[in-house]
């Protein structure tokens, strides 16, 4: 399906929980959803290590020569330009990659998850909130391979088509075990356009 991975959109597997312009959304629940990520992990560093070997390992690239998976992995909760959603209570344990990845989404309210993956599973960040808007995190417990919690915005930036800013976003209350960072911004962010850049009033400094 087509999808954002790494700050870029390209074709990528469909997530376990996947949606694409809904609204008045809730995910809630005391199960567990185990991605079974083992198999996928393996296959992620077959990848890898075939790549460099090869001489042609690029990390944001598509697809690659030799590759064991042919798209990147699924996420476990996966929605796009979505409105009004809730993703409450639930446990989320061994993702094959992201857990949870809002990408253009708006009115956000993700509360009580439990999200653990071990802490040598690959790109295994906990809440991604991508180009999202008003998103409130609270009361979770993340532990994973990658970061905890990370706001992204993408790396496109052309004159019409720029990717939408991640603003409004409060995270309160969260408990963090393993990962790079407990809440990390700017991971994937798009350059400011030039035409922006143009806009900002020239200050100068002296010493």
């Amino acid at each position: 399906m087509a999808g954002r991975w790494e700050g870029l959109d390209r074709t990528i597997f469909a997530s376990l929980l996947t949606g694409d312009g809904l609204e008045n959304v809730s995910i809630t629940g005391r199960g567990v959803l185990d991605g079974q990520g083992a198999a996928w992990w393996d296959a992620h560093h077959k990848t890898a290590g075939h790549a460099q070997e090869s001489g042609s390992y690029r990390p944001r690239a598509a697809k690659s020569a030799g590759r064991a998976t042919q798209w990147p992995r699924p996420r476990m909760i996966n929605l796009y330009r979505s409105r009004n959603v809730l993703i409450r209570g639930l446990s989320i344990v061994n993702s094959p990659s992201w857990n949870v990845h809002p990408v253009l989404c708006e009115d956000v309210c993700i509360e009580g998850l439990s999200i653990v993956n071990p802490g040598n599973s690959p790109n295994t960040d906990g809440i991604a909130p991508d180009s999202c808007k008003n998103v409130r995190i609270s009361d979770c417990y993340v532990s994973t391979g990658d970061d905890c919690i990370v706001i992204k915005s993408g790396y496109k930036q052309i004159p019409r088509h720029p990717f939408a800013p991640s603003e409004n976003i409060v995270v309160s209350n969260c408990v963090f075990g393993l990962g790079h960072c407990g809440v990390g911004v700017g991971s994937e962010t798009a350059p400011q356009s030039s035409s922006a850049r143009r806009r900002q009033p020239n200050r100068s400094s002296s010493s």
